[in-house]
């Protein structure tokens, strides 16, 4: 059977396995914090899974099976951003504003797989995922520069230099911007994801 993107579903499951690997050595660490960090790597673990497995596949997938697997992927899009928007919560907040955080997180990833069983476009994806990159700008930004201690500063660096090369990899998917005809944008997305998830593993391992 003759895979149909071969590159593309190869990097996706290089990135599954890598987030696996990185997932299971926060979950070790058997800390709240990076419980949450972990099972957001676990989640981003299924959805490359299901998208190496829509891009390798897809002549021979059904359009039922095809369905469950967007819709799963976009799930796991929504507990990634979510779990480690509770995951930092957890290490920089303290009283009303972090049970606030936690809350109001939880409800809105509640209310966002709700809303993807209904309606299966990829931008309610971005809507939540957008912001939590965001908040993770914005709290880390702040650590930096209020917090003098380690390794509190070298996790907060860590996770900026990962929102950076998040901000690289949209922008190359958005572009469309590839290396070549054998290693197209999807590809080159996936690579520099990769390098970002091995950096928020680096942030949350500090944790």
């Amino acid at each position: 059977m003759k895979i149909a993107e071969p590159t593309t579903a190869i990097t996706d499951y290089i990135l599954g396995i890598l987030t696996a690997y990185w997932g299971i050595r926060l979950l070790q660490q058997q800390v709240l914090a990076t419980t949450f960090w972990g099972i957001g790597f676990l989640s981003l673990t299924i959805a490359s899974v299901l998208g190496g497995t829509a891009h390798g596949f897809r002549p021979v997938l059904s359009k039922a099976i095809h369905a469950v697997i967007w819709r799963t992927t976009l799930a796991t899009i929504g507990i990634t951003s979510a779990t480690m928007v509770i995951g930092l919560t957890l290490v920089r907040m303290t009283g009303i504003l972090k049970m606030i955080i936690i809350v109001t997180t939880s409800f809105l990833l509640i209310g966002y797989l709700i809303l993807i069983s209904f309606k299966d476009e990829f931008i309610y994806a971005i809507i939540g995922y957008v912001p939590s990159i965001l908040f993770v700008l914005v709290v880390e930004t702040i650590t930096i520069f209020v917090n003098d201690r380690d390794p509190e500063r070298t996790s907060a660096i860590w996770n900026l230099i990962a929102v950076g090369l998040s901000a690289v990899s949209t922008t190359v998917q958005a572009k469309k911007i590839g290396i070549s005809k054998n290693f197209n944008h999807n590809d080159l997305f996936h690579l520099i994801q990769m390098l970002g998830m091995y950096c928020f593993f680096r942030a949350g391992m500090l944790f």
